[in-house]
């Protein structure tokens, strides 16, 4: 005998799917939402590195401590990979590189920033780099989407240096 899906079970059925792909998928965090801290802020490392993120203008400064090993960027977007938004990525775009920040350009101007350990005055940040490069390139995207898709937590060990933890100020 063959069964038959009445309306009522195929819109119960539809519900029940949706339901459960919004309670476990959730929506994009935002900034407001996190309980770990606040990114927004200048962020110092003990080496004299100074992150500045700014998140009223969307704006990221990174400065390397001596002259030419700095660069500048638009966020354009911030990804939280964990339910506590202690860590994730910030997509920038970058508008100003110093003389002896190392780029691949040639892959377009998005690069990621990944963060981990975000509390209220304390932060680990590492720049997206070519761990197998010599020279120790920054990777770059073409576009947010691809930046997005190459840059993940699932690529941390690919692509991302050593973290440097740093102090809110």
């Amino acid at each position: 005998m063959k069964s038959r899906l009445y309306p009522q079970e195929i819109l119960f059925s539809n519900i029940a799917v949706l339901l459960i792909v919004t309670l476990f998928a959730g929506c994009p965090m935002e900034e407001s939402d996190i309980s770990g801290g606040s990114l927004h802020g200048t962020w110092k490392n003990n080496w004299g590195e100074v992150f500045n993120i700014n998140l009223g203008s969307n704006s990221f400064e990174y400065n390397g401590g001596f002259p030419g090993f700095h660069y500048k960027g638009d966020i354009h977007e911030i990804v939280y990979i964990n339910n506590s938004g202690s860590a994730g990525f910030i997509f920038i775009e970058y508008t100003d590189i110093g003389d002896l920040w190392s780029v691949k350009e040639e892959n377009g101007k998005i690069t990621a920033v990944n963060f981990t350990f975000l509390a209220d005055n304390i932060l680990d940040l590492r720049s997206a780099v070519d761990v197998t490069s010599n020279d120790g390139e920054t990777l770059t995207a073409k576009n947010l989407e691809i930046a997005k898709a190459v840059f993940t937590a699932g690529t941390l060990g690919n692509y991302f240096a050593l973290g440097s933890v740093c102090i809110k100020q």
